[in-house]
């Protein structure tokens, strides 16, 4: 709808009142213009999606994650963090990268809590 009310032929509307007729934010009208400059019709092609081969978190990984919940964090600090768990996860060379929000659905899927360790119930 932003391109077909867009065109040149039909008298090109301001991007505000645009965005007011189709109840969108003025920034999506100009965004959707300006990536069809650029792309053209391409634009409307499927976008290929990246996967990693990497990706693989097994039983091994969820292991290594219990076992970190039971040792004393790193500096001092009163209890594991996400980060913290996803950068010696990384150190330890369980897997290559890990972001926090797959530890925190590892810890969610196991049952495991951040603020209660599994070695002491």
């Amino acid at each position: 709808q932003i391109l077909l009310n867009s065109d040149e032929q039909t008298g090109r509307r301001p991007a505000l009142e645009l965005a007011a007729v189709l109840g969108i934010c003025t920034r999506t009208v100009e965004r959707v213009r300006r990536q069809f400059c650029e792309e053209g019709l391409k634009m409307f092609e499927p976008k290929v999606r990246k996967t990693r081969s990497d990706k693989k978190i097994d039983g091994r990984v969820e292991a290594h994650l219990t076992v970190l919940l039971c040792q004393s964090p790193p500096d001092d600090h009163p209890r594991w963090q996400l980060g913290m768990l996803a950068n010696r996860l990384v150190e330890l060379q369980v897997v290559e990268h890990i972001s926090t929000t797959m530890v925190a659905r590892l810890l969610k899927k196991t049952n495991l809590s951040l603020f209660r360790a599994p070695c002491n119930g």
